[in-house]
């Protein structure tokens, strides 16, 4: 019978493990590397959003943000139409889902049924 272990005993054993230590530090390698390059597709998403005063990193910043101005608004409707990764696509999408873009509706629901 095996003799059962803790989860921080387990936790150090994997941690003492090199192959262990390797597949993690590879693993968050890539995650880092992916990260950087939706940020780096998304510059020109955020350089326009800087430039009317909004202050942020990533379109999923402007989530559940109450208040959404029309000027941004327009400004993430105008990049959803750009070939940005699906991820960057995604927060654009989400961020344009509040009530102040239903001038947008027809648009967002053009753009939906055409989208791959």
């Amino acid at each position: 019978m095996k003799k059962k272990v803790t989860a921080e005993e387990f936790l150090a054993q994997l941690n003492s493990d090199p192959e262990h230590r390797k597949n993690r530090a590879e693993a968050e390698q890539m995650r880092a590397k992916r990260a950087a390059d939706l940020s780096r597709a998304e510059a020109p998403l955020i350089e326009e959003l800087q430039l009317v005063g909004v202050d942020v990193r990533s379109a999923w910043d402007l989530i559940n943000r109450s208040g959404g101005q029309r000027k941004v608004l327009r400004i993430l409707l105008h990049h959803l139409q750009r070939p940005y990764p699906a991820p960057v696509r995604e927060g654009i999408a989400r961020a344009l889902a509040v009530p102040e873009a239903k001038f947008a509706w027809d648009r967002l629901k053009q753009l939906y049924e055409n989208e791959r």
